[in-house]
């Protein structure tokens, strides 16, 4: 695929998509990690004309959501949440629907059938989709 052609698809679905040579794994990676301050901004103007303002946060909270593995078990995970809802909903439209429309376009590439998918992500929990293995805030030693 083309530089300038990827391009258009990063911006489209809001992720990147990288194949193996087989085009049977993919990597998704999340181009840019927001900020409160920048999530904020946005948020301000979507909610214009809302009659009840936001307090600004001074940084994101932790809040436990439960992520499906592929096995049927969950798995406890702490995800960073702005604590106003609103503005919430802002941020799962930056964050977790541009992975969930990578993984789509994954899914519709390979006709459910990608041997392996990895996510380069925030750490975020995906509705609807359930994992085989996560590895939050740990890394491992390079493949010789």
């Amino acid at each position: 695929m083309g530089e300038a052609r990827r391009r258009m698809r990063v911006a489209a679905i809001g992720a990147e998509i990288s194949w193996s040579d087989d085009h049977r794994k993919a990597a998704i990676r999340q181009p840019k990690f927001i900020t409160i301050g920048e999530l904020e901004d946005m948020a301000r103007t979507d909610m214009a004309n809302d009659p009840v303002t936001f307090v600004p946060a001074k940084a994101f909270v932790l809040e436990r959501q439960e992520q499906l593995m592929s096995d049927g078990s969950s798995v406890p995970v702490m995800v960073k949440v702005h604590p106003d809802p609103r503005v919430q909903r802002v941020l799962y439209q930056m964050r977790e629907a541009p992975l969930l429309n990578a993984m789509a376009e994954v899914d519709d590439a390979t006709e459910g059938n990608a041997e392996g998918v990895l996510m380069l992500s925030d750490k975020v929990v995906l509705p609807g989709r359930d994992v085989s293995e996560t590895n939050f805030g740990s890394r491992r030693e390079p493949v010789s």
